[in-house]
Formats: structure tokens, sequence, C-alpha cells
């Protein structure tokens, strides 16, 4: 009776924790020359940051000489639907876009709103997608 118990505590436990996405941003960028993605922000930009105080960048690729095209950072459990994507929109100064056409520079907080809602995608919006071609 008890491994009974046991066991469908474990299976309840880990059903309810397996239904909660985690919270994802997808940086991917094209392997050609001159392409990148920044993200300039608050510490709290960077998922899991020890240090809470001060400025972040997040370069995609990391360098014009690397072959990082493609990141990814988790954060919390949660989607990016509702105060999500504006809590976290709060701690971006601005976000550059190198394409092949031109730079996109999004500075004001409802462009930056705008741009990360219209890149949520996964079945319960918990990932956000920023993607250079």
């Amino acid at each position: 009776m008890r491994i009974k118990n046991a066991a469908i505590s474990l299976v309840v436990t880990v059903s309810m924790y397996s239904c909660d996405p985690g919270q994802i941003l997808n940086i991917k960028v094209a392997p050609k020359p001159n392409l990148f993605v920044k993200i300039y922000g608050d510490k709290d930009v960077l998922p899991y940051s020890v240090e809470k105080t001060g400025k972040a960048i997040i370069r995609v690729p990391s360098s014009d000489t690397s072959s990082d095209y493609d990141k990814s950072f988790m954060y919390r459990i949660g989607n990016w639907k509702g105060d999500a994507i504006v809590k976290f929109s709060n701690n971006i100064d601005s976000i550059i876009l190198n394409t092949t056409i031109g730079k996109i520079v999004l500075i004001k907080k409802p462009e930056i709103i705008k741009c990360l809602k219209q890149h949520r995608s996964g079945s319960m919006e918990n990932v956000l997608t920023i993607q250079v071609n």
C-alpha cells in the first residue's frame, strides 16, 4: 500500500510540474556576414544572473568571428502573455537587429513590447523568438 501511495504521489507531482512551461527566449541569426542581434538592458535580462545591478548585453553571434548563431535562454516558469512581456521589456533598453536590408533599432518601450508580442509562439505562448535572416 505504501508503494502504491508513493507512486501516486510521484505521478501527481511530476504531472503538476510538467504542465507548466518555462519562458524561453530564442535568438537565431542566419550565418551570413554582418548579421547580428544585440539586446541592451539591465542584468535581469539575463536569466539566473547572480548580480542584479548594472547593465548587460546579449549579442548573437557573440562576435564577428564567432559561429554561435543560435542561443536560447531559459527564464522562470510561465508564458509570455499579459504582464510577462511588459515586465521583461522593462529590463530592456534597446534591441538592435542588423539585417541584410539594414539596421533596425528598437528603443521605445511600446516598440519593444510590440516586437516581442509579435514573436511569441508555442502552444502556451511560452517561446519568444527573435530571428534575423
